[in-house]
């Protein structure tokens, strides 16, 4: 039997050893949503999907979606010794915050919002 989006969705929270409420809570459902659908074997909608890649960013989309690939992006950074896999929303951000600083005209579009400003706030 090919496995659903549901049986991933599962195999997502084992691998983070959350409980269905918690994993419920961190995407944005109501208590009892995941748990419903993994006892009926029902997929979920596209906005759950969204939510699930916004809380784990290090998830395959392609995986999630379609079994094919790993669960967890290669490029994705690892997570460091002693630091939890459960990651609260604002790390999250900052990881997103960082790896979108490391982008090659990112720095030099924010010297040039930050030299701006700097040039205005000296004028007035």
């Amino acid at each position: 039997m090919e496995l659903k989006t549901i049986d991933r969705i599962e195999q997502l929270i084992e691998h983070y050893e959350l409980s269905n409420k918690a994993f419920d809570s961190k995407v944005g459902q109501v208590t009892g949503y995941v748990s419903k659908a993994i006892k009926k074997h029902t997929n979920v909608g596209s906005q759950v999907l969204e939510n699930i890649i916004f809380a784990f960013p290090e998830v395959s989309l392609e995986w999630l979606l379609s079994g094919q690939g790993s669960m967890l992006k290669k490029n994705y950074d690892q997570v460091s010794e002693g630091e939890s896999e459960y990651q609260t929303p604002e790390s999250h951000f900052e990881k997103g915050l960082i790896a979108l600083l490391r982008k090659p005209n990112v720095k030099d579009v924010l010297k040039d919002i930050v030299f701006e400003k700097t040039q205005k706030k000296h004028r007035d």
